[in-house]
Formats: C-alpha cells, structure tokens, sequence
C-alpha cells in the first residue's frame, strides 16, 4: 500500500499578497529597508504586526510611487546630430 502524498498547496497568480518583508518592500520600492522604516514611522506606509515582524501594506507602498512626481530628464549635452 503507498502513502498518500499531501497536497501541495499553490498559491493563484491572479492574487497579489496584501503585506511583505521589509526586505522585499525595500527591492519592491527600490529603496533601502532604513527608507522603509521611515515611511512606516512617519505613517505613510502602513503595516501589520506579526510577532515581531513589521509587515508593510503592498497597496501603501504602491500609494507612495503613486505620489512621486514623474522625473524629466534632459540630456547633458546636446543631440550633434541636428548641427545647421
């Protein structure tokens, strides 16, 4: 007689996990995990506490790119293509 294998439990692509590290917020961001913290101090990043874990909200580091302003760079010289 086999034994019975448990089934492995995935996880649905379609869904988006509502926390993460602060590790992974920080790549997530772009930014550093001492970055992170602050955002969580000063409020503008929300997290869950589990254990003693800081678990920042994925939907409030989305918020916070949503706030920057879009940058506009302008080349550090000019295009010699269009000489007259």
């Amino acid at each position: 007689m086999s034994e019975r294998k448990p089934k492995q439990r995935t996880l649905n692509p379609a869904l988006r996990p509502r926390v993460c590290s602060i590790d992974d917020a920080a790549v997530y961001i772009g930014r550093s995990r001492a970055f992170v913290y602050d955002l969580m101090a000063s409020g503008r990043v929300r997290s869950l506490k589990d254990g003693k874990r800081n678990l920042p909200l994925v939907e409030d580091l989305d918020k916070h790119l949503d706030s920057l302003p879009l940058a506009v760079v302008k080349p550090s010289h000019p295009d010699k293509s269009q000489s007259p």
